[in-house]
């Protein structure tokens, strides 16, 4: 019977897509949706987040909200950032996929 050796297996299989990301620390089938929401380039959450932390602050203080609460709602704020970025760049690979084949080209 014929047998391969560790060089030939090598040579048959394709290499698997390496990203290095701290996604690869998740299950594989989790995997494309974590890219496809783009959650390990963060500078748009951060976009949506500083504004509402900004705003709850200064709510927070005029109003002598206690510190408790003024954490819960900036937790409820940052869980929704990372939803609505995450949706935001999902819709957007959706309705540009005639225009990024155009593009790639």
């Amino acid at each position: 019977m014929y047998s391969t050796t560790d060089t030939e297996k090598d040579a048959i299989t394709p290499p698997k897509l390496v990203y290095g990301s701290f996604i690869d620390r998740f299950p594989e089938p989790m995997r494309p949706y974590l890219y496809l929401s783009r959650i390990d380039k963060p500078i748009g959450t951060w976009l949506l987040y500083w504004p509402c932390t900004w705003g709850i602050g200064m709510a927070a203080f005029s109003t002598g909200l206690p510190v408790i609460e003024m954490v819960k709602m900036m937790a409820l704020f940052g869980t929704g950032a990372v939803a609505m970025r995450g949706a935001g760049c999902s819709i957007n690979d959706m309705w540009d996929v005639k225009f990024d084949k155009m593009a790639s080209l």
